[in-house]
């Protein structure tokens, strides 16, 4: 059997795939860049219907969800993400300029404020969580 890029041990060998999810292209470029300098696979996208879209077709190890979208509330935007991917669904980390953010199905909340040294520790660690959860 050939291996392809959604094979598990294909998959490893890639950079973790982290989608971005931001209404603000400003914050979605910022943080692109800064993870592509940490060598990950980063897609950026405006919506949550482009996120729904996306993680179908390129499925995520983590996604990073702005709480407060244009066209819904980054919570439901998690649910629907658990409700249709159910264990294939990427962790998730909750980006808010909002103090208390807690959402049910994600594994983490980092505060915009807090910026980027506060994030790029966080989705190291998500990323090699989930890369060792699906080898198994």
């Amino acid at each position: 059997m050939a291996l392809t890029s959604e094979h598990p041990t294909a998959r490893s060998r890639l950079p973790p795939r982290i989608l971005v999810i931001d209404d603000n292209p400003m914050i979605g470029t910022i943080v692109r860049r800064m993870l592509e300098r940490w060598g990950y696979g980063v897609a950026v996208v405006e919506s949550g219907r482009e996120a729904l879209e996306h993680v179908r077709t390129w499925p995520p190890d983590l996604a990073l969800v702005d709480l407060n979208l244009r066209d819904m509330y980054g919570g439901d935007l998690v649910r629907q993400i658990h409700a249709e991917l159910g264990a294939d669904a990427p962790a998730m980390i909750i980006l808010t300029g909002e103090d208390d953010a807690a959402v049910d199905g994600t594994v983490a909340v980092c505060q915009k404020s807090a910026g980027m040294n506060a994030l790029v520790p966080l989705v190291q660690a998500h990323t090699r969580r989930r890369r060792r959860g699906r080898l198994r």
